[in-house]
């Protein structure tokens, strides 16, 4: 299914009516809140919630917040307009989760030289976690006693963004340039961030940049001091980036997975003469695997590790060799 704004995107107010809602279809709501709530645009907005659709509350700022949303909204979390984050990227990115384009858990991977970037690392780490992110950062991330490659590439293959802190000498340290490497094979979504007078080799220019500028940091130290410091508001800005990487990133990693297993079906039936196999992509966010007459099989294109919320244990996976009867792919 293509999402056409035209078509699944409604403005209801106080003059809507209920049949303009296609209450059969996935349904999420936005409600922007102020000082002024009509009781017909209340009665609209109850109806929502009483037919169980996920609402955002959504202010200017979360102070006097009940002020600002009908009583129906007091018990929910709402959320502040962020000025750094114009085109609201954070909360359409939770409007995606709740309609289960992208999944609800967020995890985030910092990858830094630890002589030059430290301390804007730890800074990263803190901000992504309130944001409810999983972050991995070597220093706090991995138990003591636990293999610590095997620890990094778990981590590394079930994270959505990678914030690669680009210093001079990052791809000096053999740890990160594997982990830049590795980003790259897996298609992760890299925030490049760019220290003040580095102009990174055409190479490893992958990912989008964010470049980083001489007054981005606190005064102390140099920038490529280990203990160097950036500004709140910058790492704010940071934070925001990576909120509006996340769902560009995941959607073509899934892409790139599709793409792969229908390549892959299709070099089995060259391969082996089979005619009659074909995959049909399905709007559900599923692959249909048809082998002519025969039952079809579900195939689930996981980003991460799957767990029993991705797949059921009723739905068997395709993950190199499949159930009987199905190709070794």
């Amino acid at each position: 299914m293509v999402f056409q704004p035209d078509d699944h995107i409604r403005f209801l107010d106080e003059s809507s009516h209920s049949d303009e809602v296609q209450w059969r279809d996935p349904l999420v709501g936005v409600y922007f809140g102020g000082s002024v709530q009509t009781s017909a645009s209340s009665a609209m907005l109850q109806d929502l919630l009483n037919r169980f659709a996920f609402v955002l509350p959504v202010v200017d700022t979360t102070s006097s917040y009940q002020s600002k949303v009908p009583q129906c909204l007091h018990a929910l979390n709402g959320v502040a307009l962020d000025p750094a984050d114009a085109q609201m990227e954070g909360i359409v990115g939770r409007l995606l989760e709740e309609l289960r384009l992208v999944r609800r858990r967020r995890a985030a991977f910092v990858s830094y030289r630890r002589t030059e970037s430290r301390m804007v690392a730890s800074q990263i780490f803190h901000a992504l976690e309130e944001r409810r992110y999983r972050v991995f950062l070597d220093t706090f991330s991995v138990e003591h006693g636990r293999p610590f490659q095997e620890v990094l590439w778990g981590r590394m293959l079930d994270t959505d963004v990678l914030a690669f802190l680009h210093t001079r000498g990052a791809l000096a340290s053999r740890w990160v340039e594997e982990e830049f490497s590795r980003a790259a094979q897996l298609g992760i979504g890299v925030l490049n961030v760019i220290w003040p007078g580095h102009s990174p080799a055409p190479a490893t220019a992958i990912g989008e940049p964010f470049q980083l500028e001489i007054k981005d940091f606190r005064p102390g130290p140099p920038p490529e001091d280990e203990n160097a410091e950036i500004t709140p508001d910058v790492v704010h800005r940071l934070a925001v980036a990576v909120e509006a990487l996340r769902a560009r990133a995941m959607a073509d990693r899934r892409r790139r997975v599709v793409e792969t297993f229908c390549r892959r079906v299709d070099a089995f039936a060259r391969r082996t003469g089979v005619g009659d196999i074909r995959v049909v992509v399905q709007s559900a966010h599923y692959l249909q695997l048809c082998f002519g007459a025969r039952k079809s099989v579900r195939v689930y294109p996981m980003i991460g590790h799957p767990d029993t919320t991705h797949a059921p244990r009723s739905i068997r996976c395709l993950c190199g060799a499949g159930p009987e009867g199905l190709p070794d792919l």
